[in-house]
């Protein structure tokens, strides 16, 4: 695995995990918009996990 893959992937999922974690400390107006954010890089940092784990040789 690319170590530049691999430092996404984990802040990627730290990132989520945060959100998750700190909801209620969020600021209203702020909320959806930052877990439409971390939704996003969870997933694709999901994709290139799983991209990785099919390219690797």
């Amino acid at each position: 695995m690319n170590n530049g893959v691999l430092i996404y992937v984990l802040i990627s999922f730290v990132l989520g995990a945060l959100v998750i974690y700190r909801r209620e400390e969020l600021p209203e107006k702020y909320k959806r918009p930052i877990a439409i954010l971390a939704l996003f890089f969870v997933v694709s940092g999901f994709v290139f996990l799983l991209a990785s784990f099919f390219t690797a040789s």
